[in-house]
């Protein structure tokens, strides 16, 4: 084996026990290396003798196998041919790169641990980044769907309100003691004595339910108004004056106001009313009239022929709504895309065509429900809820019918209980608007001050906002010096391979710099430029200037208008550099006019 074989080899095994090494795998051991060497001597004898072989063939005259030869034959007398080329010997590409790959340096060797600690901490910071894309696209896109849930009103649920009559009887003439009695009786006593009477005590409270938490909201703002009158009445006992007995919400208080107790074994329910009867037979008729306040929203009540049709008395408008819509779809009155989805015609524009398919989309109207919408044949869905409104009403208050027993058989203090159908809204929108509140807080994370954050604990979310917005803060700084310090190393390598072209333009950046500071002057040169000029070119310029010898050419024959050539030949270009800007300018301006009026009348068309 020769010399330069062996350095061969020896580069060959340099080169597989660094490919190794980078890899993080152990070394190759010397079997290992033997038989990598017998299958490289394999495959450069199956070169060699495959090269060999073409060899043969082109010296046979014939072309080598698979391929077909189109040039003419040569005679034996053809002397306008260049005599064959001298075969080359094979050149072996399996062998690696070795002798054109440098050497790691032992700043190398430093620098490979702290560069392998950067690559991962760069993907993972690509992956973070990808993580928080996707979190973020998936808080605002759950932000938007809990804020339309929180703001749209839901179907209203049905929960119970129950209201306590208790009616207790007072001063009658068995109640009263055998002396109270003579005294009454005895007419030439000028006291008449208490008056016979039932005092009437209302309350009530809305009935646990375990979709919802224990509520504190006191019976009053369940009922808007309350009516009781005596319907049988003596005119002599109740004069017309006193009737009947009316009681109205009064406005909502303060905020700051304590909530009521909650009621218990030593702590009755709050009365709504309190009031009292004067009795002059064995019976007390009362009628309660009673006007509940939903929660949910105010409550109609349909005219009784249109509630008729569409089989609902009292709702909500979006309840009416969803009735005729039912009704609509059931008897095959709905007509939607321009009446079975029929196309413009060719010549109409877009907006015509959309005004068209809106004026053709609607409800037609049958025989049971043309009064309702004054007769039209179809109506458009816009116009639907005006047609409604017209034929909703108040609703009826709901009727308590009591009679009080004035009798010694009966008890003295008689409790009637009756239940009311009250409408609240979801039991899920308070977990819905906290749900988007949250969100929103983590969105835009609240802004504090010093004095807020001194006089009172931030909460465990805005503490933990304000760490991430700090946390993504110190991230930009990061960022932003790592671009820096990546521009450097540019022009640090940019300097190391060609330093005569780096400074170079170097010195042309900072010539066009020093090009645009003069030149800031504008049309006000004159006031502007002297400043700048001073600053710049020091104090000794304006002297500089004053001298012809500064202006006027060194070479006589030449005149002294060549010297000054130079000079008029830069102002002319600068002129010509400030035209062109403003003329670019006044086109990037219309053109941006042009976008805002486009973008302004596709937003009008998107309205209509």
């Amino acid at each position: 084996m020769s010399y330069t074989q062996q350095q061969q080899q020896a580069a060959w095994v340099a080169h597989l026990q660094q490919q190794q090494q980078a890899r993080g795998l152990a070394p190759l051991t010397p079997q290992q290396i033997a038989h990598l060497a017998a299958q490289l001597h394999s495959r450069q004898a199956t070169a060699a003798q495959a090269t060999g072989q073409q060899q043969g063939q082109g010296q046979q005259g014939g072309p080598p196998a698979g391929i077909t030869s189109h040039e003419r034959p040569l005679t034996a007398g053809a002397a306008d041919h260049a005599p064959p080329l001298p075969a080359s010997a094979p050149t072996d590409r399996s062998l690696p790169l070795a002798f054109t790959t440098r050497r790691p340096g032992p700043s190398d060797d430093k620098l490979r641990p702290s560069l392998e600690a950067l690559e991962q901490l760069a993907n993972s910071y690509a992956d973070l980044q990808h993580l928080e894309r996707r979190l973020d696209w998936t808080l605002a896109r759950k932000q938007h769907q809990v804020t339309e849930q929180a703001t749209t009103p839901g179907q209203p649920f049905k929960r119970t309100l129950r209201v306590h009559v208790l009616a207790t009887v007072h001063d009658q003439s068995w109640q009263l003691d055998p002396e109270k009695l003579a005294a009454q009786a005895d007419p030439s006593s000028s006291s008449s004595g208490p008056t016979p009477r039932v005092e009437l005590r209302i309350s009530g409270q809305l009935l646990d339910d375990p979709r919802y938490p224990a509520s504190s909201t006191p019976f009053t703002q369940f009922v808007q108004r309350l009516v009781v009158e005596t319907p049988s009445r003596d005119p002599a006992t109740y004069p017309v004056g006193s009737q009947p007995l009316t009681w109205t919400r009064p406005p909502p208080a303060s905020s700051s106001d304590p909530a009521p107790p909650q009621p218990d074994a030593t702590n009755p329910l709050p009365a709504l009313l309190t009031t009292s009867f004067p009795t002059s037979s064995s019976t007390l008729s009362l009628r309660l009239a009673v006007y509940p306040s939903h929660p949910a929203g105010d409550r109609y009540a349909l005219h009784p022929e249109l509630a008729a049709v569409l089989d609902c008395a009292e709702s909500d408008r979006l309840g009416v709504l969803e009735a005729l819509w039912n009704y609509a779809k059931t008897n095959g009155l709905v007509v939607e895309m321009g009446g079975g989805g029929e196309a413009p015609a060719p010549g109409a524009g877009t907006g015509a065509g959309a005004a068209a398919s809106a004026l053709k989309s609607g409800i037609k109207t049958d025989e049971r429900i043309a009064k309702f919408f004054g007769n039209m044949g179809m109506v458009a869905f816009h116009h639907v809820p005006e047609y409604l409104n017209r034929w909703l009403m108040p609703p009826s208050p709901r009727l308590i019918n009591l009679v009080v027993l004035v009798d010694p058989a009966a008890p003295t203090t008689q409790h009637t209980a009756y239940d009311l159908d009250i409408y609240v809204p979801d039991p899920s929108r308070p977990a819905l608007e906290a749900c988007a509140r949250s969100l929103a807080s983590l969105s835009s994370p609240p802004t504090t001050t010093t004095s807020s954050s001194s006089s009172s604990p931030s909460s465990p979310s805005s503490a933990a906002a304000e760490e991430l917005a700090s946390l993504d803060a110190q991230i930009a700084l990061d960022c932003l010096t790592t671009t820096t310090h990546l521009r450097q190393l540019h022009a640090l390598l940019s300097f190391t391979r060609d330093p005569v072209s780096f400074l170079s333009h170097f010195i042309a950046s900072q010539a066009g710099s020093l090009e645009q500071i003069l030149g800031a002057g504008g049309g006000g040169g004159a006031t502007i430029a002297p400043v700048g000029m001073d600053k710049v070119l020091g104090e000794r310029w304006r002297d500089e200037i004053r001298r012809s010898e500064t202006w006027d050419s060194s070479n006589e024959n030449e005149g002294a208008g060549a010297g000054a050539k130079g000079w008029l030949e830069d102002a002319i270009a600068v002129w010509a550099m400030r035209e062109k800007e403003g003329e670019a300018q006044r086109l990037r301006q219309q053109q941006q006019q042009h976008q805002h009026a486009a973008a302004v009348a596709a937003m009008q068309y998107g309205r209509r």
